[in-house]
């Protein structure tokens, strides 16, 4: 599995030294203010390129380190996985004013918050397949917007649950680079972006430790147990956010909607023809389906079905080129999420 961005808590047995200078102590008290709950000291800033934050717990001993691919340096495209993890804890002891033994911390570490994510590399242009993917706002469950980073392209796609919200984005690294102006300083930073060139970039976030398990297959939160999974929520996330549930939403309307009751002239008046056989995604059995269902067992539906084949007929001689070569891509994408 290859991570970015990740949250670890590394335990006390995995701690070799630790150096509290320049770091800035927090505590919390009680209402009365008389008594210590916790005390922490925390990096006041970034210890360097992709180390986000240190804290160190006192009490506990326990050490929490948020930090990114980015800390890879020359091999950024590589990701946190489990190839790179011991290069990762490198970066970290060499920038970090608490240092780890990186066997014993990778045995131990667990992971509190993670973004799983793919870099895919495609045959067009990245921008190609995120117009493809505006086909998901089709999907009632699922809201999707752009991704509002300035200078950056890409779309979010995030579900409509009322408790846990899944996450995804798709955007383009390469312009998310030539953002990070500390990155730009870098010796390596010309190598990691002609690496990034062309690449759609895929995450899906977690933030909670059951979700982190569920996502990575695993029964515990450790960083060694994830790292090794072979499971690849983004193409769980893909395959679910990319069902086409329009049609369905549209033969619920004729039973308990809007619709009910209505035959197939009164629904073709407020909907629309075209609509219609655009909603079923130009598949005539769908068209069929909904021509049944609007007219009744026992209705001779030859002659509808005549028009609606025609007038889909059509309609595939522009539109349907354009929908045959969206759904390529997304395609596509799926494959390469598969690998």
């Amino acid at each position: 599995m290859n991570l970015d961005s990740i949250k670890l808590f590394i335990p006390s047995e995995a701690i070799r030294d630790v150096n509290l200078q320049g770091l800035i102590l927090n505590e919390g008290r009680t209402a009365t203010n008389e008594d210590i709950i916790y005390q922490e000291y925390k990096t006041p800033s970034s210890p360097g390129i992709g180390l986000k934050q240190v804290t160190y717990k006192i009490g506990k001993e326990e050490v929490t380190v948020e930090l990114s691919a980015k800390i890879l340096k020359g091999e950024y495209y590589k990701l946190i996985n489990r190839d790179t993890i011991e290069r990762a804890f490198d970066e970290i002891n060499s920038n970090s004013p608490i240092t780890f033994d990186p066997a014993r911390a990778i045995d131990t570490a667990t992971i509190g918050t993670m973004d799983v994510t793919d870099n895919l590399h495609l045959t067009n242009s990245p921008e190609k397949y995120l117009i493809a993917l505006n086909q998901i706002r089709l999907n009632d469950r699922y809201n999707v917007n752009d991704y509002r980073q300035p200078g950056n392209k890409g779309i979010v796609i995030q579900g409509k649950q009322k408790t846990f919200k899944e996450r995804m984005i798709f955007y383009l690294k390469e312009l998310d680079l030539n953002r990070d102006k500390a990155l730009k300083n870098e010796p390596y930073f010309d190598t990691i972006l002609q690496q990034h060139q062309g690449t759609l970039r895929c995450e899906s976030n977690y933030t909670s430790l059951e979700r982190i398990r569920t996502a990575a297959g695993t029964s515990s939160n450790h960083l060694k147990s994830i790292l090794m999974s072979e499971e690849k929520p983004n193409l769980k996330l893909f395959e679910k956010v990319m069902q086409k549930e329009t049609q369905i939403r549209l033969f619920l309307e004729m039973e308990n909607g809007m619709y009910a009751g209505m035959g197939l002239r009164q629904i073709e008046q407020s909907r629309g023809r075209e609509t219609i056989i655009r909603e079923c995604n130009f598949d005539m059995s769908l068209i069929i389906d909904f021509i049944r269902r609007a007219r009744g067992k026992g209705s001779n539906n030859s002659k509808a079905i005549r028009e609606y084949r025609t007038q889909c007929y059509e309609m595939m001689e522009s539109e349907g080129k354009i929908i045959k070569m969206s759904n390529s891509l997304i395609d596509e994408i799926r494959m390469k999420l598969a690998v």
